[in-house]
């Protein structure tokens, strides 16, 4: 116990006056020792003395019974019988004497000690000064340091040790040890921590540059230097560039679920199996304390030549059109690329090999059969084979027109088309009472005719005759069936007089039609040269553009001379797909916005020399030109001055995530909050298009765009040719959406806004089903008969309902009460998520 004794004496104004003597002004004691504290006055008679502590009075030592933890004794000293913490303070002993009055205090304050501060290791080179620092741990009294090495006291004059930090003025290898920090006091505290010293060494890696081919295995070894051997890491460096330049991002490769990947602790790296994509920079790091140092293997992959053919292992080729067949590849430097046909060994005259692309100029029916294609390397081949199966288009020899039966009768409905291969028939029935006809009572011939043996009242309505054959698509016709009763049938007029009613009224309503259409066509042909056409006509060629404008002037393009952007300026980056036009690309437009040096476009080409194309070419400009909504793309620029074949250029601007498909496919985490922010961002655009008098017609996510702030645009691109071409089906001889068209737009190409509106239902659907493929388990024919009826999607995982009863109210039967999109603008607005 350490205890501080001090006499105290009150103050006085001359030698008679009354003092007060304490012999101890303070102490510092152990939990559970006794203490005393004497209180001596001057002079002792005549003089009352008592103790206090913190203003309340310390008890006298009672004659008999148990003694309370702290009193004052008959001869004025203080005792505490056994000191707990809660006696810590202040005690004053208080005299008077007469007139006079004096005091003197006592602090008690309890010993302590807390517990030690961890020591952190270190690690140094050889030759250098280093410290260890020990932060001493708070205690009465306070600590004094004590050092130990391994254990043990040792003294070293390069070491100074008579404080809590330890320093050793020149470090050797022999100081490599465990050092405790001991902190003495009421009780001893101690922390240990090792230090190391590292004799330094050169440091490098072997070999510093590898070429190695794909598929072997490479070897790098990395030399610490140090003795004793420092700890090594390896990282691969990998290079990423965009339009705002590169950046380096190091990937370390203990982390990499890579099993090619070996490494050992004596700092070897193995690939076992070297990948193109394994080119990059290896740095080897050693570790000492703060400094970092790097040796760098360089590994060049040279990649075997692989054939990337077999995921379209069966290609369907319209014979009325020409035809191009793809060999992607990778690898560099190829000796040789051929075609060939498996069963004659030698392609016939209307194909040739451009690069890796078979061209077929003139498909032909026998054309179908396997083909292989071969390229061969400078250090391996590889082949692949394709299966192409021509086909004719579809096509009606003669239709179903509308036709009149009688109760209980029987009845003949001829339908018949041609096609390769040769199309089956079948018929479907439209609205109430719709699907596909009951074979029990209805026969399909092979011929195509379909019989009803006994026709009944109920048998009136509107049919549909379909045309079907693989890979061709199909090809619908409706008609409508009229069920008269026997009186009725009797009723009429006789076979002469009836043939001489249709004959005159048929010619009567062809003079109207004539007179009509002549007036229609001129006053449609004046709106459409002032521009300011209102109305939407669904047979427009793109299925994305409902305005009609089709009788503008090719050769006057001066409207558009503003938006001309020269070719130059474009940095292509790759080809997202091709449409009914042509190829779409993806490219980096310099100085297209004055506000950016290079900004992210989609370029459509149309083909200069194709009336066709410029047809199509004018109806988009024309819709761009008028179009202006942060959710929709914006035309940027055209490049028209071209000579054939150079194509005409379409620039709009591109998200920098690209087209939402892609997006939901690649970032399956988002939350609900921005799956529902990315609806309204397609709702705002359908309203902003409907409100300008336009319809869309291919509405889907591979049609939407994601800005780099997950906000969305509506584009136009439809890459029904291959990037997404499995989502398009031949329907009268043109590629649709099938899996994204409401039962109008099929049954009768009835397009509107509220066929748009269905559309909307199955992207948002899309949206919160990761961009999965809308009826993924049914096949077209299922899709094509089934959406007619009551076939629906169900809910997606995790999709609230309010979301999904947005969606529902899209796919309503009669698109008259489906919602239009600012009714689906305000129920998205209203929904609450928690």
């Amino acid at each position: 116990m350490f205890i501080t004794s001090i006499f105290l004496v009150a103050l006085f104004s001359n030698a008679n006056a009354l003092t007060v003597q304490l012999s101890k002004s303070s102490a510092v004691a152990a939990v559970d020792s006794t203490l005393l504290v004497d209180c001596v006055t001057n002079p002792t008679d005549g003089v009352n003395v008592y103790w206090e502590k913190g203003g309340e009075a310390v008890p006298l030592q009672p004659t008999s019974g148990k003694e309370p933890e702290f009193f004052y004794m008959s001869n004025n000293t203080l005792k505490i019988t056994k000191v707990k913490r809660r006696h810590a303070g202040t005690y004053s002993c208080f005299a008077k004497h007469k007139t006079e009055f004096r005091f003197a205090e006592f602090k008690v304050e309890i010993m302590y000690i807390q517990q030690a501060n961890p020591l952190e290791p270190r690690k140094t080179y050889s030759g250098v000064e280093v410290e260890m620092q020990c932060i001493p741990p708070l205690g009465k009294p306070n600590p004094k340091p004590l050092w130990l090495k391994d254990g043990k006291t040792f003294s070293d004059p390069r070491v100074d040790q008579s404080t809590f930090t330890l320093k050793i003025s020149k470090t050797q290898l022999s100081d490599t040890a465990n050092y405790t920090c001991v902190s003495m006091g009421y009780k001893n505290r101690t922390t240990t921590a090792s230090l190391t010293v590292y004799e330094k060494g050169p440091f490098s890696v072997k070999p510093e540059k590898i070429n190695a081919t794909e598929g072997d295995k490479v070897e790098f070894k990395c030399i610490s230097g140090t003795k004793p051997p420092l700890p090594l890491k390896w990282f691969k460096r990998n290079k990423q560039c965009d339009d705002k330049g590169c950046k380096t991002l190091d990937e370390d490769v203990d982390l990499m679920s890579d099993v090619r990947f070996v490494k050992t602790d004596d700092g070897v790296l193995t690939i076992t199996k070297v990948k193109p994509e394994d080119k990059a920079d290896y740095v080897c790091t050693r570790f000492l304390g703060a400094t970092t140092e790097e040796a760098v293997v360089k590994l060049h992959v040279i990649t075997l030549i692989k054939i990337d053919l077999k995921p379209k292992a069966s290609i369907d080729i319209d014979s009325t059109k020409p035809h191009t067949v793809a060999c992607p590849y990778q690898g560099v430097n190829p000796k040789s690329i051929s075609w060939i046909r498996k069963d004659t060994g030698a392609l016939p005259s209307h194909m040739n090999v451009d690069g890796s692309t078979l061209v077929i100029t003139k498909p032909q029916l026998s054309d179908s059969g396997v083909y292989t294609c071969k390229i061969v390397g400078p250090l391996n081949s590889d082949e692949a084979t394709v299966n192409l199966t021509m086909y004719k288009g579809l096509k009606f020899i003669k239709r179903p027109s509308n036709i009149t039966g009688f109760v209980s009768k029987p009845l003949w409905i001829d339908c018949v088309g041609s096609g390769y291969p040769e199309p089956w028939v079948f018929y479907f029935r439209i609205g109430k009472g719709g699907g596909e006809l009951n074979s029990t009572y209805f026969t399909t011939h092979k011929n195509g005719t379909l019989y009803i043996p006994k026709l009944r009242k109920e048998d009136q309505g509107k049919y549909m005759c379909i045309l079907k054959n693989d890979p061709g698509g199909s090809k619908t016709s409706q008609f409508e069936l009229t069920v008269k009763s026997e009186n009725e049938k009797a009723g009429a007029s006789s076979p002469m007089h009836r043939t001489i009613g249709i004959a005159v009224g048929c010619a009567g309503v062809y003079i109207l039609l004539v007179i009509g259409l002549m007036i229609y066509c001129r006053a449609r042909r004046a709106r459409l040269l002032k521009g300011i056409i209102t109305e939407v006509d669904g047979e427009g060629k793109d299925p994305l553009i409902g305005n009609g404008n089709k009788d503008i002037p090719l050769d006057d393009m001066k409207k558009f001379s503003q938006w001309e952007y020269k070719r130059s300026g474009l940095e292509e980056i790759g080809t997202l797909g091709h449409g009914k036009m042509g190829r779409v690309y993806k490219a980096n437009a310099v100085d297209i916005r004055p506000s950016e040096k290079r900004t992210l476009v989609a370029v459509k080409e149309f083909n200069s020399d194709e009336k066709e194309h410029k047809d199509e070419f004018n109806i988009e400009m024309e819709m761009f030109t008028q179009l202006d909504h942060i959710n929709v793309v914006k035309l940027l620029g055209v490049c028209m001055n071209a000579s054939p074949p150079d194509p005409w250029l379409l620039i709009t601007d591109f998200g920098e995530e690209g087209d939402l498909k892609g997006y939901l496919d690649r970032n399956k985490n988002l939350s609900i909050h921005e799956r529902l922010d990315m609806s309204m961002c397609v709702a705002n655009g359908m309203d902003y298009l409907i409100a300008q008098h336009y319809m869309h017609r291919d509405l889907a996510a591979r049609n939407c765009v994601v800005r780099a702030n997950k906000s969305v645009s509506i584009s136009f691109l439809s890459l029904c040719e291959d990037t997404y071409k499995d989502d398009y089906f031949s329907l009268n001889d043109y590629p649709v959406p099938l899996r994204w068209l409401s039962p109008e737009c099929i049954q009768e190409e009835n397009y509107s806004e509220k066929s748009d509106v269905w559309s909307f239902g199955i992207t948002v659907w899309e949206i919160f089903s990761n961009g999965d493929r809308p009826y993924a388990n049914f096949d077209n024919d299922a899709v094509l008969k089934g959406v007619c009826l009551d076939l629906r999607l169900t809910k997606p995982k995790d999709c609230p309902d309010s979301i999904f009863h947005i969606m529902e109210s899209c796919w309503l039967k009669e698109a008259s009460e489906r919602p239009s999109f600012a009714d689906l603008k305000s129920a998205i607005n209203d929904v609450k998520i928690d």
